[in-house]
């Protein structure tokens, strides 16, 4: 008998936390990372990258150049840590791109910042900190799509997200509300995106099904689920009909928000 595929385990979203802090000031970060601005003269550094330059001992604006950075939204330009203070565990600064400091262009310094950091366990980043209003939420959404990765291999992923995002320099007493919004927000979008890599082989009806009753579950959502004896006692034929041509029987989902 033919063994039936099974979808291996797939990674997560790096999970994302605030800190009024600057990055030099929050311990146990693999990596710094700080916004870039266009400037007339040149590029500018955003907040915590003079003092990251003093406590490592690197001129940023110095490599900004020597990388012919232009502050446009997502560009990185990648300092390693040589040497590192005992006092830090950085090993690695990146400098991000913010262009003209819109909501896009945060968003997509987040998606840049995901896929310059995967496979690292946490990023400390102030480019939070000059968000405009909803560049928050945008800069979270882009970090979490940015770090989207589906795999089938028995093995495990080939490389997995970075496990943490600290957002430095950020206590708005409106961040918490924000974030959790884009948690949800990005969340729905990494599901979504999940839903529609599974193969064929593997996302039959009644696997969908299963899935609705679990976000339904999970966001206090009321879910009816009719499988095909219940279609065909009440009157479904339509669905029956096309649902027949396929060996997984049919199955209708109703989500109701109450």
């Amino acid at each position: 008998m033919a063994t039936t595929a099974q979808l291996p385990t797939q990674v997560s979203p790096p999970q994302f936390a605030l800190s009024p802090a600057l990055p030099h000031q929050v311990g146990g970060a693999e990596v710094w990372a700080f916004p870039v601005l266009p400037g007339v003269d040149g590029p500018l550094l955003g907040p915590g990258s003079d003092e990251a330059s003093e406590a490592l001992g690197i001129d940023l604006l110095a490599a900004l150049e020597v990388a012919r950075a232009t502050g446009r939204a997502g560009e990185v330009t990648t300092v390693p840590v040589a040497s590192l203070e005992a006092s830090h565990e950085v090993s690695l600064v990146l400098l991000v791109g913010v262009g003209e400091g819109s909501v896009t262009d945060f968003r997509r310094a987040g998606a840049a910042l995901a896929r310059a950091t995967k496979d690292r366990a946490s990023v400390v980043t102030s480019l939070a900190a000059i968000t405009p209003d909803e560049g928050l939420g945008a800069f979270v959404v882009g970090a979490m799509l940015g770090s989207f990765a589906f795999h089938w291999r028995s093995t495990g992923p080939k490389e997995r997200p970075v496990a943490r995002i600290v957002l430095a320099d950020v206590s708005d007493d409106g961040a918490d509300d924000e974030l959790a919004r884009a948690l949800a927000l990005g969340g729905a979008g990494w599901r979504s995106r999940a839903l529609a890599m599974v193969p064929a082989n593997l996302k039959t009806p009644a696997w969908l099904a299963d899935q609705a009753v679990e976000v339904g579950e999970a966001a206090g959502l009321e879910v009816t689920i009719w499988d095909d004896e219940r279609l065909r006692a009440e009157g479904f034929g339509g669905i029956l009909a096309v649902g027949g041509g396929s060996v997984h029987p049919p199955r209708l989902i109703r989500m109701d928000y109450v």
